[in-house]
């Protein structure tokens, strides 16, 4: 039996991004960070020794990109603009797929995300733009 990578590498995973219904196409994704956060909740009694939880409380995402269109500008121009002008602002959903060492495929979801665009891209001379997608998922789910 041929064995493939001993451990997963940056190149295993592909991100899909939902927004209001409609697929966003980021074909060049250079990078997708997944931090899960927690709230930690804490007891002190007097006469015990203390005792600590810590409770799901979302996902921070980051995705980056190379620029290579419109795309993302015009994502970040549209839900502007639905807040400014009918103070709507939406949420998508992010798909993570995962080439598994041992050939199988991990498919992650997280819902409810709320984005923001924290680089819009550095223009220079002979370099690349990159462009950085931020934004908060309230679960992680496993398909």
């Amino acid at each position: 039996m041929a064995q493939g990578n001993p451990f997963t590498i940056g190149r295993d995973c592909q991100v899909v991004f939902l927004y209001n219904g409609g697929r966003i196409d980021l074909p060049k994704v250079t990078l997708f960070t997944s931090s899960p956060e927690y709230k930690t909740v804490r007891s002190d009694p007097l006469n015990d020794d203390p005792t600590e939880i810590n409770t799901p409380s979302g996902h921070r995402l980051r995705i980056e990109v190379d620029r290579f269109g419109a795309v993302v500008d015009d994502l970040f121009v549209s839900i502007e603009s639905a807040f400014w002008n009918a103070g709507t602002i939406g949420s998508g959903t992010v798909y993570a797929y995962i080439a598994e060492v041992d050939g199988s495929l991990s498919t992650y979801e997280y819902t409810k995300v709320s984005p923001k665009l924290t680089n819009g891209g550095q223009y220079q001379q002979e370099n690349k733009v990159t462009q950085t997608i931020e934004g908060f998922a309230s679960r992680k789910n496993k398909l």
